[in-house]
């Protein structure tokens, strides 16, 4: 038997469509053990009432903060002993540690290795520092630095990676804030990196097309543009 929790935030159509597709036999094998809402006035609750299922309202406005909310979040749902956690029009942000996917963790990190090995074919760029272009070598430390803080903090709040190598860590109140921090930071400074470097990248396509035609032409033209620098 398959046991789930649905969580839902407003009326519950989506609930409903569950629960009348086990009673129909649609859904075999399965039963919806709770139904939690971040909304005490969502008519789910009262929709879970009717068919005998405990109903809990668990909302971030009734703690300080969202590390606690989450806390209570995890603490009740594992009272439950659920196999699956189903979204059904749940509207609160719900982080790693909620919905616990560990592809968020593995597409994170091949993230961190494309973004180190693009930074490592463009060390020129990010170790020669100008007087004419200190903007973009602060710029260039702070995506260093939140990539390196992101990249280390992820791995010791990682609900799987650590533990499929057979490690395991403490700290995960620090390391949490501290991740959420770092990948807000380093979002905003590769939005900038892009705005900035996107003059160059559609020079380089240009120049790349232009030499594709002249090639297949047969012809030897030379390009000269000036945005073309890297560095």
């Amino acid at each position: 038997m398959l046991n789930i929790a649905v969580c839902v935030s407003g009326g519950g159509t989506n609930l409903q469509a569950i629960l009348d597709g086990i009673e129909q036999g649609e859904i075999t094998n399965t039963r919806v053990a709770a139904v939690i809402s971040n909304n005490p006035g969502a008519y789910a609750l009262e929709r879970a009432e009717n068919h005998g299922i405990e109903g809990v309202c668990i909302s971030p406005k009734q703690f300080p903060d969202r590390e606690s909310f989450n806390r209570a979040f995890l603490e009740k749902l594992d009272s439950y002993q659920v196999d699956l956690v189903v979204l059904a029009g749940y509207l609160v942000a719900a982080n790693p540690a909620l919905t616990d996917i560990p592809a968020h963790e593995y597409v994170g990190l091949v993230a961190a290795v494309l973004m180190a090995a693009h930074m490592v074919a463009s060390a020129d760029g990010l170790l020669t520092f100008r007087r004419d272009r200190w903007g973009r070598a602060v710029l260039n430390g702070i995506l260093l630095a939140a990539l390196a803080t992101c990249a280390v903090s992820g791995v010791m709040v990682s609900g799987d990676v650590l533990p499929a190598l057979g490690l395991y860590t403490a700290g995960y109140h620090f390391w949490d804030p501290l991740h959420a921090l770092s990948a807000k930071v380093l979002l905003a400074a590769l939005l900038v990196h892009v705005v900035l470097r996107a003059p160059m990248a559609w020079a380089w396509m240009r120049r790349g097309a232009l030499e594709a035609r002249s090639s297949q032409k047969g012809e030897g033209t030379v390009l000269e543009d000036d945005r073309f620098e890297v560095g």
